[in-house]
């Protein structure tokens, strides 16, 4: 993995993480319990005053904006993983 792009909102995101035996880097913060998502199933995040999830926020972080129209998507089938890679 390169360098964070942003530093700050990674070191942020990995403190409420733990790995797992798979390499999952499991979310332990809030959780959404929207509709939308099943509850408690993908993490919840703050970046710019707006509620994020937690694996778009680790994408923002390393990699820098997300396009228009583009997925995030867990590779592990994982909702609350945000692991980068």
């Amino acid at each position: 993995m390169n360098a964070p792009v942003h530093q700050r909102l990674f070191d942020r995101l990995v403190a409420k993480t733990v790995t797992d035996e798979h390499g999952c880097w499991l979310w332990q913060g809030s959780l959404h319990t929207s509709t939308k998502y099943p509850a408690g199933h993908h993490g919840l995040t703050m970046l710019n005053n707006k509620s994020i999830s937690t694996h778009r926020a680790m994408w923002i972080a390393v990699h820098g904006s997300i396009l228009d129209g583009m997925h995030v998507c867990h590779s592990c089938d994982v909702p609350r993983c945000i692991n980068p890679d």
